[in-house]
C-alpha cells in the first residue's frame, strides 16, 4: 500500500462516527511515521553536500501532531490540522486560557450559540469560533502554549 493512500484510509478512520479501536489507528499511525522517516533517511543519503545544506535550511511547511497516545493528526493543509487538533483537544478548556494572537482571542466565544459566522474566525461548534489567519509559526506557537498550560503532551512536528 502507497503511503498516500495509508494516509487518506488513516484520516478516513478518523473523521468516521462509528468507533474505530484506538489500537488499530495507533498501529497505522507508527506505520505511516516510519515509512516517512526511512523515506526520508533515503532521500538524505542520495544527497550531495550542498543539497543537504539546502533542505537543511529550508523552511518546514507541513504540520503534523501527535498526541500522548499514539494517534496522529496530519491533514491536507496546516490549517485543517489546526483546527483538528483544536477539536481533540476541545475548546470548552482552551477558552479558559485566555490565549490571543495580537488583539484577538484563538477562540471566540458566542453566548448566543446561533451564531455561524464570524468574520476572519472558522466555526467548530456552536458557539466556538477559531482564530483564521494565522501563520505557521504562530499555529505552532499556540499549540505549544496549550500543550504546556493543559499538560497534554503533545508532539509537534514541522517538516
Amino acid at each position: 500500500m502507497k503511503l498516500g493512500d495509508l494516509k487518506k484510509t488513516y484520516n478516513v478512520l478518523c473523521d468516521l462516527d462509528y468507533p474505530v479501536p484506538q489500537a488499530l489507528l495507533t498501529h497505522i499511525a507508527g506505520i505511516i511515521r516510519t515509512t516517512e522517516r526511512r523515506n526520508i533517511e533515503r532521500r538524505k543519503s542520495r544527497m550531495t553536500e550542498e543539497q543537504l545544506i539546502r533542505w537543511e535550511g529550508r523552511k518546514r511547511r507541513t504540520m503534523r501532531i501527535i498526541l500522548p497516545d499514539g494517534r496522529m493528526i496530519q491533514r491536507r493543509n496546516n490549517q485543517a490540522t489546526f483546527h483538528s487538533a483544536i477539536k481533540e483537544i476541545g475548546p470548552e478548556r482552551i477558552v479558559s486560557l485566555d490565549l490571543k494572537v495580537g488583539r484577538n482571542p484563538v477562540i471566540h466565544t458566542d453566548e448566543t450559540l446561533k451564531r455561524r459566522y464570524i468574520r476572519n474566525h472558522i466555526f467548530i461548534k456552536p458557539g466556538y469560533f477559531l482564530i483564521g489567519k494565522t501563520t505557521t509559526v504562530q499555529k505552532v506557537a499556540i499549540l505549544n502554549a496549550i500543550d504546556t498550560l493543559l499538560k497534554i503532551g503533545l508532539e509537534i512536528e514541522t517538516a
